[in-house]
């Protein structure tokens, strides 16, 4: 007769405190990436040049990004499609790292990652909105294309009902206003506001 053994699958053949080592050490690696991924595009993104060689700006020049030309072309992509906006963009998620260091469990995290893109491009159509400095060096205004693409889509469809010159001031308050509360959704300080999601 043959004989059939069996094996314990369930979570008590993993010792509690092995377990909880184990998520904790997941929670480090998680938000040591994360940390990684902030630190080398704030590198690139400090050290970034106009003059860089890169995707769409191809010229024999020596690259100065601290980086390198990897360096140079991420920092481009960055600025040309968000502008200054994408400090925003690598800043907040180090408040997720933040909590993955103190082995706590990002809350709402499809909602957070879908309002850290909102603040970025909220950012970014308010800084299309503003005149582009001198010292700018970019044909792209300091919102990047991204913004500009999004503020004159919002410009077209309320200067449909308004005039042209309310409509600027419609995008501008758009941008503006929900601002504050979608960057602190995306870092999780306003979950609570936002209608009790946490």
């Amino acid at each position: 007769m043959a004989v059939h053994h069996t094996f314990e699958t369930d979570e008590s053949v993993v010792p509690e405190a092995m377990r909880r080592f184990l998520w904790r050490r997941a929670y480090e690696i998680s938000a040591l990436a994360i940390t990684s991924i902030v630190v080398v595009l704030g590198l690139a993104l400090a050290s970034w040049s106009a003059d860089d060689p890169s995707l769409n700006h191809s010229i024999a020049s020596k690259v100065t990004n601290w980086l390198g030309a990897p360096g140079a072309v991420v920092a481009d992509l960055l600025m040309q499609s968000l502008g200054l906006a994408c400090t925003i963009f690598v800043l907040v998620p180090l408040s997720w790292a933040a909590q993955l260091f103190q082995h706590k469990n990002i809350q709402n995290w499809k909602m957070r990652i879908l309002f850290w893109l909102l603040a970025s491009l909220a950012a970014a159509i308010f800084l299309a909105s503003m005149p582009i400095p001198a010292t700018w060096g970019l044909a792209r205004g300091v919102g990047g294309f991204l913004g500009e693409i999004a503020a004159g889509a919002l410009l077209s469809l309320f200067s449909i009902a308004v005039k042209s010159s309310m409509s600027n001031a419609i995008v501008f308050s758009v941008a503006t206003l929900p601002s504050p509360w979608v960057v602190l959704i995306a870092l999780g300080r306003g979950l609570m506001a936002w209608g009790g999601c946490a």
